[in-house]
């Protein structure tokens, strides 16, 4: 691990040369993404989802409200930017060290470099994507995050949701995004 920490550039989480501030708001976001993460994930078990959920494509989402919530509350300011880059790297770093390598230990250097790519990539283009179905959803008063679910629903199954399944995911799942939209805004408006 010694030696993935190297080549990433990981750090501890606890890493002493952050200003407080920083801690302090990377673990609330890594609080919210993580909560985020796992209430979707409970909600597809309570509404009996038989379909495979990609768990890289739901740690997408989850950090992509984190941060969208994040700049909303920071108003955009400079700092948002660094701080953001380095939420990103570490909630990248974390999932890959307790999912992917613990799933993986005798993984190929290769083929870390090669997971690092491939979310980076995610991020790029999903990031769009959701923002723009986000600012449709906030822009018309009667969707409840409509957009932004369908637009999660795209691509967080393995395969294609049939119309019946989708609509029965729908309200409960707007319902949550609603929730974890207005939840993040509080917690960073509390620490920013």
């Amino acid at each position: 691990m010694k030696f993935l920490r190297r080549i990433f550039g990981l750090k501890n989480s606890t890493d002493s040369t952050k200003a407080p501030h920083q801690n302090i708001h990377h673990d609330a976001m890594f609080k919210l993404c993580e909560g985020i993460v796992g209430d979707t994930a409970r909600v597809f078990t309570e509404l009996e989802c038989n379909y495979p959920i990609n768990t890289v494509e739901l740690m997408v989402f989850g950090a992509f409200i984190v941060s969208e919530t994040y700049i909303l509350a920071t108003k955009g300011s400079f700092a948002t930017s660094g701080i953001l880059d380095e939420f990103h790297r570490h909630m990248a770093n974390r999932f890959f060290n307790e999912h992917i390598v613990k799933e993986n230990p005798e993984m190929s250097v290769e083929m870390c470099f090669q997971f690092h790519e491939q979310l980076h990539s995610l991020m790029v283009t999903r990031y769009p994507e959701y923002r723009t179905a986000l600012s449709q959803d906030l822009r018309t008063t009667n969707t409840i995050f409509r957009k932004t679910v369908e637009s999660l629903l795209r691509h967080i199954m393995a395969s294609p949701l049939n119309a019946k399944d989708s609509e029965k995911m729908l309200i409960p799942l707007a319902i949550k995004v609603a929730s974890f939209y207005t939840g993040c805004l509080s917690s960073f408006k509390e620490i920013v």
